[in-house]
């Protein structure tokens, strides 16, 4: 991946502005200790998070003790000294797991997720846990901020996750994705994220609330950030990612079936990401997803209703009154959605990904907006699922490329779609794609 000159890096503001895989390369080679970067970022949330409000769960003592024992050791793992942000619906073994709910407040797993523990073994610092919409799901929104404009919201449900990444708090975060948790939120705070082939990241030890959907995600700097965690994973294609030149890439501009609800904005965006791929060489084709797939959003939120009866009847058992409304409404099935519903919405879903194989086979990979627009009033909440939830049902990889923006001048991002299975070609056409990209 493309490295920028960081032979000078020094101060505290630059040096929680460093890409990981930079930072990684500058520990390994001596240049650059993990305790003076965990500092530059300990430092970074102190003067920011009272306002941006990224982190549920942070210890500035225990973050510069993990980095003060990685710096007594040689660098083995590739994340080795560098510090990693961790949503709270992720179990990790030093910080509580509460999922913004009362009902989990103080719960401690005493062990990682999966992930985590890759992360950890791989020599990542875990400087703390962000801010989510309560169980990744509804009910209860935090108090996170949109690092741009505090007035506006960052996105849900992996809120704290992209702030804290957009506000260079931390250079890395961990979040999930059920309909459009990761790149919706990439997209309100101008991040870059990646949402991975479904399955291809254990999640052990997340909260899961709808099983056909979930998945791993993370934010990062740049491209490179994105393959540095997609590699530890062990995705497929990730260990040996292609280096693309603009005129080997055939991509194609997808509206997609929800493209009424894009803002003018977001629709000025697709087209203008279109137009500079265009200008520096990419062969750039409509490509318009089969009527099919008109019904998916609907199915999604069938699947994610019905499973949800599943996923919260444990709370609901234990503590009907300290459940949000949002969730009893699930359990007690208030839509009276019946297993055959459930069904036909799985079976949707499962016709559309053969389907859409199909569909993408004669491009490299297509473009689709991230959002409907620019980041919502925070007062709004948490903004619209609807150009993400077509993706995380047919279980694509998805990128958000940021450096477009609306007329408010706040981010409005561009997701870069792939074949199941395709995420390290996926990773280099958005090596080559960046910068074009983000070219004004």
């Amino acid at each position: 991946m493309a490295s920028r000159d960081r032979q000078s890096v020094n101060a505290p503001a630059d040096l929680a502005r460093l890409p990981a895989h930079e930072a990684a390369a500058m520990i390994a080679d001596g240049r650059l200790s993990s305790e003076a970067l965990v500092s530059a970022c300990v430092e970074r949330i102190a003067d920011r998070d009272d306002e941006i409000r990224a982190f549920a769960h942070f210890d500035p003592d225990h973050a510069l003790d993990q980095a003060r024992d990685r710096d007594r050791l040689a660098p083995e793992g590739p994340l080795h000294g560098l510090p990693l942000a961790v949503k709270d619906t992720i179990d990790t073994e030093d910080f509580a797991t509460e999922f913004n709910s009362p009902i989990h407040a103080g719960s401690r797993p005493g062990r990682d997720a999966a992930c985590v523990a890759i992360a950890r073994h791989a020599g990542a610092v875990i400087i703390g846990k962000t801010a989510t919409v309560e169980f990744a799901a509804g009910g209860r929104n935090p108090d996170t901020r949109n690092p741009h404009d505090p007035a506006h919201g960052p996105g849900g449900s992996s809120n704290g996750s992209a702030a804290s990444v957009a506000d260079f708090m931390v250079p890395l975060a961990l979040g999930t994705q059920t309909g459009g948790s990761m790149i919706r939120p990439a997209s309100f705070c101008g991040v870059y994220a990646m949402k991975p082939t479904w399955g291809a990241v254990s999640v052990n030890g997340i909260r899961i609330n709808c099983p056909g959907l979930d998945s791993v995600g993370w934010y990062g700097r740049d491209v490179g950030d994105l393959a540095l965690l997609a590699s530890l994973y062990e995705i497929p294609g990730t260990a040996d990612i292609p280096a693309l030149e603009p005129g080997d890439l055939r991509i194609g501009v997808c509206r997609s079936p929800v493209w009424d609800r894009a803002s003018p904005a977001s629709q000025a965006a697709l087209e203008e990401a279109a137009s500079r791929l265009e200008r520096a060489g990419v062969r750039t084709v409509p490509l318009a997803l089969p009527e099919e797939f008109q019904v998916v959003p609907d199915a999604v939120a069938t699947m994610m209703r019905g499973d949800a009866r599943v996923a919260f009847l444990q709370e609901y058992r234990a503590d009907p009154s300290g459940l949000h409304d949002d969730f009893r409404t699930d359990v007690e099935n208030r839509r009276q959605l019946t297993p055959q519903d459930v069904t036909r919405a799985y079976d949707t879903a499962a016709g559309c990904r053969a389907a859409f194989a199909r569909v993408i086979a004669d491009v490299d990979a297509l473009i689709t907006p991230s959002a409907p627009g620019e980041a919502v009033m925070f007062e709004e909440g948490h903004g619209d699922p609807a150009f993400n939830v077509i993706w995380s049902a047919l279980h694509a990889p998805v990128i958000n490329l940021p450096g477009l923006t609306g007329p408010q001048g706040l981010p409005v991002g561009i997701s870069l779609v792939g074949s199941r299975y395709a995420d390290g070609r996926l990773l280099g056409i958005a090596e080559a794609m960046a910068e074009l990209i983000d070219a004004g």
